[in-house]
């Protein structure tokens, strides 16, 4: 039973240390440099144009990832018949997703003023894609560590391809940074593409079209999932610049804020990339007790990683704000970091669910989600710009939560106790409001304040046993 938490621990534990050196490099150093370069409006031009494209990003998987990741996971022994029928569909998708994109832009207006970055934009999401589809074959076959290490390749790469250009000038433009992002990609694909090859044996062969067709069908509704949950927690930028006039300026302004969340949320979705072929080996082992337990455990770490980020960003909001941007927006940070809690639910809810098979139930309540975010959006928008966004996503998140939770008590996939997983949350926002007033009472410098309320915060969460770390060093030092 201790096989699958002290994988967890250990695939956690790297990405922790990982995300740690190469994420905050990637946030205080890149990102946010070249949006105070290009300008507020700049930036939110090209990060409306990126959510814009997470819509028909969908075009590009077909929910095909998370069927490989479901379906190797437990049936290892159909490896080669699984690479046979969805190997070259992905260039097909490809291509479709390109010309639709390619429409949605030109119908919106924006193709004529920024057709380069719309060109860059629609190669990385390709790349991307055939990234995510490789990483699906390596985690469903049990590499979590290697997956892992693709996880955090690309933004590696990236860095030093930025360092480097930086050393002989300064980036002014959206376009050099796409550039760079391309080549960041490409050299993960390669190498992941030709280590999968060799180390499996499977090979490009004649496509199936009948068996393919069959498996899209199957993989139709995990497509549902992904833009399903784009438009309910993707869109803000989109929204508005439809409804305000200073759109690409109030886009700017959530981007800003957004960024952090961004980085900090990449967590959850890493964390639900190591469990989902979890959860569906054991599932398809019918192993309640260990699923049951996998579950508990991701419960009080994710818990534990989220208020342990958004708790010291929030509590030093201004400070932080002031020191990253020229243009700084500081009253949009606090909404949008507490986001943070409920998107770890939903991520851990959601990949449980994906497990057992439960996608087309999760898709019917994607949908009331979806109707809260556009009704959000038309009341607050208009009015309050990006901080109405903000309100919104997490009025849309704390719903789904709820929801998402309901329907995995229904289904009894998991054992919710409210007396168990509600007090480990509360205890840990309790914990992240309590240590952030102590520290603000006690410490003046914002420096010296945001390292000391993260180290009170950890320490609180471990000795009131919100963070297990008896039970993690048991397992991570287990043979």
């Amino acid at each position: 039973m201790a096989h699958y938490k002290r994988e967890l621990i250990i695939n956690v534990t790297f990405l922790i240390l990982a995300n740690l050196l190469i994420k905050p490099y990637y946030i205080f150093f890149v990102e946010r440099k070249i949006q105070n370069q290009v300008g507020t409006a700049a930036w939110g031009a090209y990060f409306t144009l990126f959510s814009l494209s997470m819509l028909p990003q969908i075009i590009l998987d077909l929910g095909l990832t998370s069927y490989i990741n479901q379906k190797l996971s437990g049936h290892r022994d159909q490896l080669h018949m699984i690479w046979k029928d969805t190997a070259w569909v992905k260039p097909i998708l490809a291509l479709i997703f390109a010309v639709i994109f390619l429409l949605i832009c030109y119908v919106g207006g924006y193709f004529l003023t920024y057709r380069t970055w719309i060109l860059w934009i629609t190669l990385n999401q390709v790349l991307i894609s055939m990234i995510l589809f490789l990483r699906a074959y390596i985690s469903g076959l049990g590499h979590y560590r290697l997956d892992s290490a693709f996880s955090v390749a690309d933004k590696f790469l990236f860095i030093l391809l930025f360092s480097l250009w930086a050393w002989t000038g300064t980036i002014t433009s959206i376009d050099t940074f796409l550039w760079i992002q391309t080549v960041s990609l490409g050299v993960p694909l390669i190498l992941g593409t030709a280590w999968l090859l060799m180390r499996t044996g499977i090979s490009f062969k004649r496509l199936d079209f009948g068996q393919t067709l069959n498996i899209l069908k199957q993989s139709l509704p995990f497509a549902g999932i992904f833009v399903l949950m784009v438009l309910y927690c993707r869109m803000e930028p989109v929204w508005i610049g439809w409804l305000r006039p200073d759109g690409a300026y109030q886009a700017g302004i959530y981007a800003a804020g957004y960024r952090l969340l961004d980085a900090a949320n990449m967590m959850g979705f890493l964390f639900a990339g190591i469990l989902l072929p979890m959860f569906s080996h054991t599932i398809s082992l019918g192993d309640k007790k260990e699923y049951q337990s996998v579950f508990d455990l991701s419960w009080n770490l994710m818990i534990s990683l989220s208020v342990l980020i958004c708790f010291p960003i929030i509590n030093h909001h201004t400070f932080i704000m002031a020191q990253l941007y020229t243009d700084s927006y500081p009253g949009i940070l606090p909404i949008l970091m507490i986001c943070l809690i409920p998107l770890t639910i939903n991520y851990l809810l959601s990949t449980i669910l994906t497990a057992a098979g439960r996608v087309v139930m999760m898709n019917y309540f994607f949908l009331i989600s979806i109707g809260v975010s556009v009704v959000g959006h038309m009341l607050l928008t208009p009015t309050m710009g990006a901080r109405g966004a903000a309100i919104v996503l997490l009025i849309t998140q704390v719903v789904t939560s709820f929801l998402l939770s309901y329907l995995v008590e229904k289904e009894k996939l998991i054992t919710l106790t409210g007396g168990i997983h509600l007090l480990v949350l509360v205890k840990a926002i309790a914990l992240g409001l309590l240590s952030g007033w102590l520290v603000s009472l006690l410490i003046d410098h914002p420096v010296l304040s945001l390292i000391t309320h993260m180290v009170a915060l950890l320490l609180a969460l471990a000795w009131f046993n919100v963070l297990p770390w008896q039970a993690l060093i048991r397992l991570i030092f287990k043979k």
